[in-house]
Formats: structure tokens, sequence, C-alpha cells
């Protein structure tokens, strides 16, 4: 999901964890990129346990990790948030 320089298609992403200890800035990342892939790449950037499972969170609201990241509607100065996915049945 790495490339040069963004385009209409592309946009930088943030994310953080749940203490804000860690960051992840992904450049260019296509806006048809579902939140999954972009909570997977997050994850293996910011060294995070890779067997654990996490859900993303915008502006408070979860996120379904089948969406795009033009469905959920994030701006390019936002973050989404990374939480434990604590969930019965993990």
């Amino acid at each position: 999901m790495q490339a040069v320089s963004t385009t209409p298609e592309t946009f930088d992403l943030k994310i953080t964890n749940w203490e804000n200890t860690r960051r992840a800035h992904l450049d260019a990342v296509p806006r048809d990129a579902t939140v999954g892939e972009a909570v997977s790449e997050a994850v293996r950037v910011m060294q995070l346990p890779a067997r654990s499972f996490f859900q993303a969170l915008l502006r408070g609201r979860e996120l379904n990790h089948g969406d795009t990241l033009e469905e959920i509607g994030i701006e390019s100065d936002e973050e989404i948030q990374l939480v434990p996915d604590v969930s019965a049945g993990h």
C-alpha cells in the first residue's frame, strides 16, 4: 500500500493504537482498500501482535473490516484508532 505520491484515488492514512503510543502513517493508500487491509498493514507497521484481533474506530464508531476507506468517509486529516477486539468467540 505504499507509493510515491497521492492522487485523487489515494490518500495518506494515519492509524494509532488504543494507548496512542504507536502510530502508522500509510502513504498513498487506495480509497478502495478495505478497512481490514488498512488494519493489517498498520498492525505490521506498528509491530503489534499479528495473531491478535483489532477493532478499528473512527470518530468513536466501530468500523466494518469489509468496508472500503471511501465508504467510511474518512478524511486525510483524521485518524483511525485500533483497539483490542474482545468480542466473544475470538
